[in-house]
């Protein structure tokens, strides 16, 4: 499945540049002028990473994207500012809980690499996700049959190894999900080798 990337900016001119500088890229790319349109285009459509401007007229880029955070915990949030000040950065941080702070002017280069990355960790986030779900599934399986049929589940353990995790190591898992929701870093090297591929 194409990801989707979704710049949010009340400059057109600035959103028709990045149309044409990016049209190449690898990733499905919409626009939206406000954080209004851009939360109606979300109740459509599925999205990966947001970019989005700051200093808009209505709603802030800050509050927007607290906002996505709360109604669409799993895309990856980013700030791309005119307008860069200490106060902006740390209310995005902590109320957005943004993936990465970008200041207008941006090259070109620099912001795919920024969106590539975002890209990368929702992917990371997502396998994750299917993980955390195999192994849930499994363990419940594992539980009933050890109610079940203990006898079947004993000569399957002989025969081979099981994906069994105790419910603290799925806690475990559960934080890791959480940290990278976040947008922890580097998260893929807190994954297990299993997990990760």
């Amino acid at each position: 499945m194409d990801q989707t990337v979704l710049f949010v900016d009340d400059d057109a001119a600035l959103l028709d540049g990045l149309r044409r500088a990016l049209h190449r890229e690898r990733f499905h790319m919409f626009t939206a002028g406000s954080a209004v349109e851009a939360m109606d285009l979300l109740e459509k459509q599925r999205v990966d990473v947001i970019v989005s401007d700051d200093h808009m007229p209505g709603v802030s880029g800050s509050d927007f994207l607290a906002q996505v955070r709360l109604l669409y915990p799993g895309v990856i949030r980013m700030m791309l500012t005119g307008k860069a000040s200490l106060d902006s950065a740390m209310q995005a941080i902590n109320e957005g809980h943004i993936f990465r702070y970008l200041v207008k002017p941006c090259a070109v280069e620099e912001l795919v690499q920024a969106v590539n990355q975002g890209l990368g960790q929702k992917r990371l986030m997502d396998r994750c996700r299917q993980a955390l779900l195999l192994i849930r599934r499994q363990s419940a399986l594992i539980e009933h049959l050890k109610r079940t049929q203990p006898d079947l589940l004993r000569a399957a353990q002989q025969e081979t190894t099981w994906l069994a995790l105790t419910p603290d190591q799925v806690d475990t898992v559960e934080e890791l999900s959480t940290l990278m929701a976040a947008g922890v870093d580097r998260a893929e090297d807190l994954l297990p080798g299993s997990l990760g591929t």
